[in-house]
């Protein structure tokens, strides 16, 4: 039996500048992303990408799925 993986298109379009946890605009600073909601700071391509996900799965972009914090 085949296993098979699902794909979606989405939109990556500002996914770097919301933060993952809060979904609200953070400060950008030599390709981090710092939270003023939840102060920490996270790579713009990690947070991008965790948004990214969130968006293919149809979830909003500060699901509880993505609450980990990760400092870079």
């Amino acid at each position: 039996m085949a296993d098979f993986l699902n794909s979606a298109m989405v939109s990556e379009a500002f996914t770097n500048q919301k933060c993952s946890q809060g979904g609200k605009k953070g400060s950008m600073n030599s390709g981090k992303l710092k939270c003023n909601n939840y102060g920490f700071e996270i790579n713009v391509d990690v947070d991008g990408a965790k948004n990214i996900v969130s968006r293919a799965l149809g979830k909003p972009e500060n699901s509880e799925a993505f609450m980990e914090p990760v400092s870079c």
